[in-house]
């Protein structure tokens, strides 16, 4: 541990005068904030309208890779959140994070991590700028205005965060492709969403393919278009959307390919538990591929990832929708964090 981290966040955390929350309260907030974060891996929007690319393309359960892919390197970004209390002058909640991002690479049927990082962040959200905070060595610090200054919303707070926990992604997964000169059939697994106007302003940049997003949990109030919302839609095809099967692949603003994949059919307490949405970038290269090939490629990708579904990390509740290497990268970089009681 880097005493001279733990010892900015105590000298941080002296230099703002605030009202302290109860350890209770406290604990209830940095709940309340790191399950948004969690839970959060999916930003479409609702009502969002996406439309299937190809009309003959349909359901189609997966036998063999037709292409040659390899899932090489899985990026995860990982969130703690910590809630001190209100800053005296404004009534605003003070909350401090780290944004940890951690890459595992699999080469030659073994996995090592490659490196991980992580950046301190201190959230405050006021009209203004309180004198009495200071920036410190190691703590960064975001001010999040509001017209109405009455009012506060912890969820604008945590929105924050969660982009720039997409911001270190990214920058890690471009120094990632500039590096290691990856072959067109290397791929980049991201633990979350594609979603992202920085990911679609360098998705040229990723030539080909290189990047694929995997949620967890994802919007089920999409439409798509000519059909009700993408859950009705899933559920009214249940009988056929069974363990190794993937749905028509979409197209969405003509910027991102998407498709859902069931990883698991069995012990599942929901229709929609056990899915995954795989996202892939749509730009220039891709949009020139032949109908075939962009089947062929959904269908090579979701043989690949259901590869890693185990083993199964029962009973986590995400048992049903996590693949092994992000899950082992999540870990990880929770390890590497500082202690929560730094904190507290």
């Amino acid at each position: 541990m880097d005493i001279t981290i733990v010892n900015s966040i105590s000298n941080f955390k002296k230099s703002i005068d605030i009202i302290k929350a109860d350890i209770t309260r406290n604990t209830e907030e940095i709940n309340i904030i790191s399950g948004y974060l969690e839970n959060a891996e999916d930003e479409t929007k609702s009502d969002t309208i996406i439309k299937q690319l190809y009309e003959k393309d349909t359901f189609t359960k997966l036998e063999n890779s037709d292409m040659p892919i390899f899932l090489k390197y899985f990026v995860d970004g990982t969130v703690e959140s910590y809630f001190w209390g209100y800053e005296r002058k404004t009534g605003f909640p003070v909350v401090l994070a780290q944004i940890g991002v951690g890459i595992l690479t699999f080469h030659e049927k073994k996995m090592h991590y490659k490196n991980t990082d992580y950046i301190l962040n201190y959230y405050f959200k006021l009209k203004f700028l309180s004198k009495s905070i200071k920036p410190v060595n190691h703590v960064s610090i975001y001010k999040i205005e509001k017209e109405d200054i009455d009012t506060y919303d912890r969820n604008e707070i945590a929105g924050k965060i969660k982009s720039e926990m997409h911001n270190f992604e990214l920058e890690k997964i471009l120094s990632l492709v500039s590096n290691q000169n990856m072959n067109n059939h290397e791929l980049i697994i991201l633990d979350g969403t594609l979603q992202n106007e920085k990911f679609h302003a360098n998705f040229e940049k990723l030539k080909g393919i290189k990047i694929i997003g995997v949620s967890k949990h994802f919007s089920k109030k999409v439409k798509i278009e000519n059909h009700s919302y993408i859950s009705s839609y899933l559920i009214s095809n249940n009988n056929r959307f069974k363990a190794g099967v993937r749905t028509p692949i979409f197209n969405l603003d003509n910027k991102i390919l998407l498709w859902y994949l069931r990883l698991y059919d069995k012990g599942l307490k929901d229709p929609l538990e056990g899915i995954i949405k795989i996202e892939i970038p749509y730009n220039d290269e891709i949009k020139d591929f032949p109908e075939v090939q962009i089947i062929s490629l959904a269908n090579s990708i979701s043989v690949e990832l259901l590869k890693f579904r185990c083993p199964n990390i029962y009973p986590d509740k995400r048992w049903s929708v996590h693949l092994y290497p992000v899950y082992l990268t999540e870990k990880y970089i929770k390890n590497k964090l500082i202690p929560k009681y730094y904190f507290l």
